[in-house]
């Protein structure tokens, strides 16, 4: 009886270290459930920031549009007056084709003659040779005067020859150095011309490429106005039929003018040839004042009906100078309003996908509010049931008190014993704990799943 008692004792013990850690996995789990409900506020401030941001860029995008149709505007004038600029450049690369030309010309003649002064330079030199051959034989073989005299004036030609021939050479250097002057002064040109070529051809491209999106918006502007001159006969062709049905109508009212013409003669040739008919008489006259009154109604009527004719031929007026300007800003907004409207679509797109997500956290952290009411009504049952279990140990330990004051002699007696046993007790009690935890584990791990799924 004794050793039940002690494990009844044990085993309160045990439960009750359970629900402590019970309680603190319970607490960690709602520290937990704190922090997702703050990290979804701090999610919700982000989605608005991002939605205040949206818009922000969605007025920024628009300013952008804008800007760009300035830009796009400024660009085809850039444009225009680059293709003015090319075509001037065109007329100065034939101009600059005609000078290298006659640079090439004149380049030939001035190699021809140079080459022509060459060879007679050449010749002048195998000349002077053979006269400084001549020379000397006459120096080593000595003959007259007049040889002599002969071979003096011979070198005084030689050397007004030489004079002359350094100074050719000289005009030669100055034509070779002219030429090799020319030649480069003739491939800058040449570069500068190939770089004009390349910047035409790009201007040209851009050209082309402009003059497409032109035609493009003009094709777009044509179709619109179309559009638009339909609609404008369309309504011209229904105010022609209002006219003619107005025109019918006051035709008719002057067929009841003239039936009620005769009507009103026949009545006064009755009122001469029958006296006797006064009170017929009267009850016509009554009937023709009632007449006059709906004639005259229906005159009022009709002359409203040609006030609104008219007035609707001048709305017409205005609407067709209106529809005229309106389709002049149509086409100039289509194009800027599709291009926002990609955009646009492109955002709301991510907006869409951003509002998604945030409402599929909405509804997670309902869930996760939902299992923390349910987990603090549980924590609430559990610490209930701990403090009812706890009453209960006291009151058993009380009892146990009172048992234990009753068998101390026999402890006493049987201390040797008891002090094996409750060794033997104690690794009993350690294995059985580890043994109890285990499953208590588990549950609480299951609990835990189950809590956060």
């Amino acid at each position: 009886m004794d050793s039940v008692s002690f494990d009844e004792f044990w085993a309160l013990q045990k439960a009750l270290k359970a629900a402590e850690g019970k309680v603190q996995h319970l607490a960690v789990e709602r520290d937990g459930l704190l922090q997702v409900v703050a990290d979804y506020e701090a999610q919700r401030e982000a989605a608005l920031d991002a939605l205040h941001e949206y818009y922000a860029r969605s007025e920024a995008t628009a300013n952008a549009h804008s800007d760009e149709v300035s830009c796009l505007r400024a660009r085809i004038t850039d444009l225009e007056t680059r293709a003015d600029s090319a075509e001037r450049c065109e007329c100065d690369l034939q101009r600059a084709t005609q000078e290298l030309t006659a640079l090439q010309s004149e380049l030939a003649r001035m190699r021809g003659e140079l080459k022509s002064q060459q060879e007679l330079q050449q010749q002048r030199v195998t000349t002077r040779r053979q006269q400084e051959q001549m020379a000397v034989s006459h120096l080593i073989f000595p003959c007259s005067s007049a040889r002599e005299l002969e071979l003096q004036d011979t070198q005084a030609k030689l050397a007004a020859k030489e004079a002359e021939l350094t100074i050719k050479q000289d005009e030669l250097d100055t034509a070779q150095k002219e030429v090799h002057r020319l030649q480069a002064e003739l491939e800058q040109e040449e570069e500068r011309l190939a770089q004009k070529e390349a910047e035409l051809r790009k201007s040209e491209r851009d050209l082309k490429a402009e003059q497409t999106r032109l035609v493009r918006r003009q094709s777009d502007v044509d179709t619109s106005a179309a559009s638009q001159r339909g609609e404008l006969e369309r309504k011209q062709g229904e105010l022609e039929r209002e006219r003619i049905r107005l025109e019918a109508q006051h035709a008719e009212l002057e067929q009841d003018r003239g039936s009620l013409k005769r009507d009103t003669a026949r009545v006064e040739s009755r009122e001469r040839a029958a006296a006797d008919a006064e009170t017929r008489l009267k009850q016509r006259h009554e009937e023709l004042e009632v007449l006059e009154s709906q004639l005259g109604a229906r005159e009022a009527t009709i002359a409203e009906k040609e006030r609104a004719v008219e007035d609707s031929k001048r709305e017409a007026d205005a609407r067709q100078e209106c529809l005229a300007a309106e389709s002049r800003q149509l086409t100039s907004q289509r194009n800027t309003l599709a291009e926002e409207c990609e955009g646009l679509a492109k955002e709301r797109a991510a907006l869409q996908e951003a509002r998604s997500t945030l409402e599929e956290e909405r509804r997670q952290l309902e869930q996760g509010l939902c299992m923390l009411g349910t987990d603090r009504d549980e924590v609430e049952h559990q610490r209930l049931v701990v403090e009812r279990d706890t009453a209960a140990v006291v009151e058993r330990v009380t009892q146990l008190d009172a048992r234990e004051a009753k068998l101390v002699e026999e402890q006493r007696a049987v201390r040797a014993h008891d002090v094996e046993v409750k060794r033997a007790e104690g690794s009993n009690a350690r294995h059985e704990r580890a043994l109890e935890v285990r499953p208590a584990l588990v549950s609480a791990g299951a609990w835990l799943a189950e809590a956060y799924l």
